[in-house]
Parts: structure tokens; C-alpha cells; sequence
């Protein structure tokens, strides 16, 4: 006898809605693969950036009295902020 469990009960995994891959694909009709897109590269920079610490390890030039290890760390998230918010910008679906 098949299993007549609520999707909330006990039997089956939260999330689990029964249901194969391919018949929750056929489901929508709607449904779009996502597609590579050349703009998702740039997330490369705002990953990579903050772990080349030799680049940023040093005293001088000094901002305001502040060391420039610490201003530009403050400057590289702006930088990133704005890099992800371009990226975000430029492939969302209209």
C-alpha cells in the first residue's frame, strides 16, 4: 500500500515532495535554465581582492591619519558592494 503521508509528517524529508526531478522539471512550464552570462565574471574581483594581503599590508600612504591597511579595507567593501550591486544590475531578468 502507498505511502499517503503529508509532506509534513514524520515518512519523508522536509522538502520532499514525492516527486522526481524530472517531474517537478515538467511541472513548470515556465521553467528557464539559467544561462551563463559574462558579467558573473567580474564576481571573480571582489572574491579574489581581500586575500591578496600582501597588496594591502603596509603603513603608508596614511588617509586622514588613518594606516592604509585599514582605509583600504574600508574602500575594497565599497568597491565590492558596488561591483556585486553592477553585476546585479546587468543580469537580472526584466
Amino acid at each position: 500500500m502507498p505511502s499517503t503521508a503529508s509532506a509534513g509528517s514524520p515518512d519523508r524529508a522536509p522538502g520532499d515532495t514525492g516527486l522526481s526531478p524530472d517531474e517537478l522539471r515538467r511541472d513548470d512550464d515556465n521553467f528557464v535554465p539559467p544561462k551563463r552570462n559574462p558579467w558573473h565574471f567580474l564576481l571573480i574581483v571582489p572574491f579574489v581582492l581581500p586575500l591578496l594581503t600582501p597588496v594591502w599590508n603596509k603603513q603608508s600612504p596614511e588617509l586622514f591619519g588613518i594606516p592604509f591597511f585599514y582605509w583600504s579595507q574600508l574602500a575594497l567593501v565599497v568597491f565590492c558592494s558596488l561591483m556585486v550591486g553592477l553585476v546585479y544590475i546587468m543580469t537580472k531578468r526584466k
